[in-house]
C-alpha cells in the first residue's frame, strides 16, 4: 500500500497510477484537503444531486 495526498484539489495521476501498476493499493491522506473539500460549493451540488454526503463523492 502507498499513502499519498490525494483529493480533488491536487492531482496525484502519476503517483496513483505507479502504485496500481505495481499491483499495490492506494491510500489517500488528507483526503478532505484540511477541510477545503468539504466547502466546495461544486461539490456541495454534486453531493445534493446524488444525495450523498460531500465525503462520499470526494472519496
Amino acid at each position: 500500500m502507498n499513502q499519498i495526498e490525494y483529493h480533488p484539489f491536487l492531482g496525484q495521476s502519476a503517483p496513483a497510477s505507479v502504485t496500481r501498476n505495481r499491483g499495490m493499493a492506494v491510500a489517500a491522506y488528507c483526503a478532505t484537503a484540511v477541510g477545503r473539500v468539504l466547502s466546495d460549493p461544486t461539490l456541495k451540488k454534486i453531493a445534493a444531486c446524488y444525495e450523498r454526503g460531500i465525503s462520499q463523492i470526494e472519496l
